[in-house]
C-alpha cells in the first residue's frame, strides 16, 4: 500500500509549493539524524518531500496514489491481453474522511524549555454536533448523486485505452447518504463551533520548531474523524542568556583590575547563581564551562539522550569615560609596564 505522504510531511492536499518546503524543513530538522532522529523516519520524510515538490510525480501520486503507478495497482504493461483490452479497471477505495488539523503557537521561557511545563490552550474548533450526534440530521435517504454508492465513476481514454476509475462522491463525501431532515443546530454540517481548554504537557527540551502531535483534537467532519492538533513550539527572547542548540550561553563583565587581579564574582544563570573564581591575568573572552548544565537533549521518539553545557564567556569591561584619578592610575601602569 502507497505511503500517505500529505500525512508524512503533516499538510492538506491542497498545501502550496512553499508549504510543502516549510513543513519539509521543520520535519527534516526534528527528524535528522545528525540530531539524533531515525534514518528511516528522516528517509520517509524526504522521499515524500521529493515526490510533492515534482510537479509531474504529485500529479500521478494524486491521481494513482503512487508517483509509479506501474509498480502498484495500475499497470498497463501487466499483460499482453491487458494492454489490447478496451478498459482498464482502477478503482479507489473510499477512505474515512478526516478533519482538518488545527495549528497553534505557544512561546516559552528558556526555564520552561529547561524543566518543562504544562500549558492550558484555548482555541476554537468544530466539534460534533450534540443535537445530531453529529450525523447532520434524521432520517436516511440515499445520495442522488452516486445513487448511494459514496462513488463516482469516472473515464478517461488514453492511447492503451479506456481507464475507469471510481472517486469519493463529492455531494455525499463518500457517505453514500444524505439526511432527509437537516439537524437545526448545525444546518446539516455535523458539527458546531466550539471553544477548547487543553492542558499541553511539555517535555523539558522542547526546544523552538519543534512540534507537538495531540490526535482528536481537531476539528471534526462530518461522518468522519476528528483531524489533530499540532503544537508549534517558539521561545521566548532573554536578553540575559544566548542559546546554542542545547548550550546556555552566558556573557558576564567583570572589571580591568578583576582581570588583572583575580577575585570572585557571581553570575547569575536560568536555574541558580553561580560563584566564580576569577584567576589573576584572565583574559577577554575566557570561558567557563559547566557540562551537563545546559538544556535537555531529546531524541525523536521524546526520550533523554543527555544534556548540553553551560558556559560563561568573561567580557572584560573597558570604560569609555575616565576620572582623573583613573586616568592617572592608568598613566602609571602604562608606564610601569
Amino acid at each position: 500500500m502507497s505511503q500517505d505522504y500529505y500525512h508524512i510531511l503533516g499538510v492538506p492536499r491542497e498545501a502550496s509549493k512553499e508549504d510543502i518546503k516549510k513543513a519539509y524543513r521543520k520535519k527534516a530538522l526534528e527528524h535528522h539524524p545528525d540530531k539524533g532522529g531515525d534514518e528511516n523516519k528522516f528517509k520517509e520524510i524526504t522521499h515524500a518531500y521529493e515526490v510533492l515538490t515534482d510537479p509531474e510525480k504529485k500529479a500521478r501520486y494524486d491521481q494513482f496514489g503512487t508517483e509509479d503507478p506501474g509498480s502498484g495497482g495500475f499497470n498497463p504493461f501487466g499483460g499482453f491481453s491487458d494492454f489490447f483490452g478496451d478498459i482498464f479497471h482502477q478503482r479507489q477505495q473510499p477512505q474515512r474522511r478526516k478533519g482538518q488539523d488545527i495549528r497553534v503557537t505557544i512561546q516559552l521561557t528558556i526555564n520552561e524549555i529547561l524543566s518543562g511545563t504544562s500549558k492550558k490552550i484555548k482555541y476554537v474548533r468544530n466539534k460534533k454536533c450534540t443535537s445530531c450526534d453529529g450525523q447532520g440530521g434524521h432520517g436516511e435517504k440515499a445520495c442522488g448523486f452516486c445513487s448511494g454508492t459514496g462513488q463516482k465513476v469516472t473515464i478517461t481514454n488514453t492511447p492503451f485505452g479506456r481507464i475507469q476509475q471510481a472517486v469519493t462522491c463529492p455531494t455525499c463525501m463518500g457517505l453514500g447518504k444524505q439526511v432527509q431532515t437537516k439537524c437545526n443546530g448545525c444546518v446539516g454540517h455535523g458539527t458546531t463551533k466550539s471553544e477548547e481548554l487543553t492542558d499541553i504537557d511539555i517535555p523539558a527540551g522542547a526546544l523552538p520548531g519543534m512540534q507537538l502531535h495531540i490526535q482528536g483534537k481537531g476539528n471534526s467532519v462530518l461522518g468522519g474523524i476528528e483531524g489533530d492538533l499540532l503544537v508549534q513550539i517558539t521561545e521566548l527572547s532573554d536578553p540575559r542568556f544566548i542559546r546554542d542548540g542545547h548550550n546556555i550561553i552566558i556573557e558576564h563583565s567583570i572589571s580591568i583590575p578583576d582581570a588583572v587581579l583575580g577575585g570572585r564574582t557571581s553570575v547569575q544563570t536560568p536555574t541558580d547563581t553561580k560563584d566564580i573564581f576569577i584567576p589573576s591575568g584572565t583574559q577577554d573572552g575566557k570561558i567557563f564551562n559547566y557540562p551537563s548544565s545546559g538544556i535537555p537533549i531529546l531524541d525523536h521518539t521524546g526520550r533523554n539522550r543527555g544534556t548540553g553545557d553551560l558556559r560563561i564567556v568573561v567580557k572584560v569591561s573597558i570604560p569609555k569615560i575616565l576620572t582623573k584619578e583613573q586616568k592617572n592610575l592608568f598613566e602609571k601602569l602604562k608606564e610601569i609596564s
